[in-house]
């Protein structure tokens, strides 16, 4: 599904060029589809490129995406055009009144100062309280993942000898977790930093748990319990050439930066980089957010075709626990309110059995006592008047419980 971005964002033109479905404002005035509402924090400096590298990452999701960009105002950027921040950005007091279905905040080259002493601090700490009440989910990405988990819970971080750059394999702690669902038992993820939280930091807080793991760059991701908490201390956004970009830039400035490990073949800076990580990138800015749109429109449809023809009192038996099992799994594990689902299965399974002569008890006793008495229901006149019928029942329940439940 499309991704819903402002017009003139510079990153539409890039996206189309790539094949992604991008939905402009205009056009998305025009359909009536209630979208998934992210709002990106974007804290790096180079933003027209960080937003290039989310906003592909979330084309991949199942539903209609619109995204808000926002910027701190007590630290402004420097490394953009001014009229690109005021065309394409909001600040805090703007959408104070908004709520979002989820919020990414994205790493910034300020991972050596302590917390405290960045000049947008106080400012970041109300919007990570803000976003208690108006936001339902939050990503934190790299520095925002150290900002977002010391804010949150205490978790300190600590500086490398080292910067700790490179392409680093990692273990998936939690294979079940919903949040890795579909990843391999080891993945790869580009990292670019100074600083790093410990694992044994992490495993003192009761409402954290570890998903990821390296032996050699350390804690790749973390969640909180409850789900309302991502952090992922690394950059699976990150495009084949970011590294070796901050790599060049760095080198031309005599800085004389660290090779980016299991990067360059060869450790040769002059030749292009192997990704090994678009993958597991992809997966996961995908199954971050799970779709009850989509799971409440099987159900209700696959439970018209099946009770056409079975006996819908024991598939609603069978399938009620299903679907309390899988509503408590949606939302990266938080749970999505299983009441949609439940009558979704009944408006299906119930009217279904409206669809043929065999569908419901019912329809068999009718059709025996018209017999009796000389008429004769065919199984064609009876789908003459049942799919019609049935149809109509089943589109007005079904946009009915959406509106109340779903929207």
């Amino acid at each position: 599904m499309p991704i819903r971005i402002p017009d003139a964002l510079p990153a539409t033109e890039v996206l189309e060029s790539e094949n992604i479905f991008v939905m402009t404002e205009h056009r998305a005035i025009h359909q009536d589809i209630r979208p998934l509402r992210v709002l990106i924090l974007n804290l790096m400096p180079l933003k027209i490129e960080t937003e290039t590298q989310i906003l592909r990452k979330l084309s991949n999701t199942p539903l209609q995406v619109e995204v808000d960009l926002l910027q701190t105002v007590t630290h402004k950027a420097t490394h953009v055009p001014p009229k690109h921040m005021e065309s394409f950005y909001v600040d805090l007091d703007d959408i104070r009144n908004k709520r979002y279905d989820g919020m990414i905040v994205t790493g910034a080259p300020v991972e050596k100062l302590p917390f405290e002493d960045v000049d947008y601090w106080p400012e970041l700490c109300d919007i990570f309280e803000w976003a208690k009440t108006n936001v339902f989910s939050t990503l934190y990405l790299c520095w925002g993942a150290q900002a977002g988990a010391y804010y949150h819970f205490g978790i300190p971080k600590y500086l490398r000898q080292h910067k700790m750059t490179g392409v680093f394999e990692r273990k998936i702690l939690k294979p079940t977790s919903p949040l890795v669902r579909g990843f391999d038992t080891v993945i790869h993820a580009p990292h670019s930093r100074w600083t790093e939280v410990h694992a044994e930091d992490i495993e003192k807080v009761p409402e954290l748990e570890l998903i990821s793991v390296s032996d050699e760059a350390g804690v790749f991701i973390a969640k909180s319990t409850d789900s309302r908490h991502f952090f992922v201390f690394g950059h699976p956004e990150y495009d084949t050439d970011t590294l070796a970009g901050e790599f060049h830039r760095d080198t031309e400035k005599g800085l004389n930066p660290d090779m980016p490990k299991h990067y360059f073949p060869n450790d040769d800076p002059s030749q292009t980089p192997v990704v090994r990580w678009r993958s597991a990138a992809q997966l996961f800015y995908t199954l971050s957010g799970d779709d009850p749109f989509r799971l409440y429109t099987l159900l209700v449809f696959v439970s018209v075709g099946l009770s056409a023809f079975i006996d819908n009192i024991p598939y609603v038996a069978t399938m009620l626990p299903v679907v309390q099992g899988i509503a408590g799994l949606m939302n990266g594990g938080a749970g999505f309110p299983p009441e949609l689902f439940y009558f979704g299965l009944l408006t299906g399974a119930t009217l279904g059995g409206n669809l043929t002569p065999i569908g419901a008890s019912a329809n068999i006793a009718a059709i025996g006592i018209l017999r009796k008495q000389g008429e004769q229901v065919r199984t064609r006149d009876f789908l003459r008047i049942g799919i019609p019928f049935t149809l109509a029942a089943v589109l007005t329940g079904y946009v009915y419980l959406w509106l109340v439940w779903g929207a």
